[in-house]
């Protein structure tokens, strides 16, 4: 673990780990030593820094707009869930579309915004591979009650409606989401 003071804080480095319960640990680990604020990034993604940083300025920006906005400390909001079953899921989805708009803030073109929500949502090996359109289309063909339903119990917002999300930030058209809390 490294620490490096920045403008006046603190900020720690850690190699991840590898392996849920040193994962774990490590977390402890952090949060002892007083870290409230912290994101996590597999080396994958920085190691793309070389060919697409701007798709990696997207991930950063997004992560740590979580921690900006403070979304973890928000989560109390979500306690009346066990009576409205679906209201963490909901809250989750419109933090995700925040650090989607966060991310694309940072970024210089339409293309490095889809690839770097493309690059956190599939990974290096695969984000440049996807047609964007196609892979549109497809979902809005498949787009059954049933995905729709599923939909209600996710964490994060379903990949085409994110993908929409950030091409109407960029073309100046508001997506048609549906989440409540847009912007939390």
């Amino acid at each position: 673990m490294y620490e490096l003071d920045y403008k006046g804080k603190k900020i720690a480095l850690v190699q991840a780990a590898v392996g849920a319960p040193v994962a774990a640990a490590q977390i402890e680990e952090l949060t002892a030593l007083g870290c409230k604020n912290y994101i996590a990034i597999y080396s994958d993604i920085i190691s793309v820094y070389k060919t697409d940083m701007e798709a990696v300025k997207f991930v950063l920006g997004h992560e740590l707009g979580h921690v900006k906005r403070g979304h973890n400390q928000k989560r109390f909001w979500t306690a009346l869930s066990s009576i409205i079953p679906f209201l963490t899921p909901a809250y989750s989805r419109a933090c995700e579309y925040t650090c989607d708009n966060i991310g694309a803030a940072l970024t210089s073109t339409d293309n490095s915004r889809l690839h770097g929500l493309l690059l956190l949502a599939g990974g290096k090996d695969i984000y440049k591979e996807i047609h964007i359109e196609n892979y549109l289309k497809t979902a809005d063909s498949n787009r059954s009650s049933v995905v729709k339903f599923v939909n209600l119990f996710l964490s994060h917002p379903y990949l085409p409606m994110r993908i929409k999300n950030v091409k109407g930030l960029t073309s100046g058209t508001p997506s048609n989401r549906k989440d409540p809390f847009m912007v939390v």
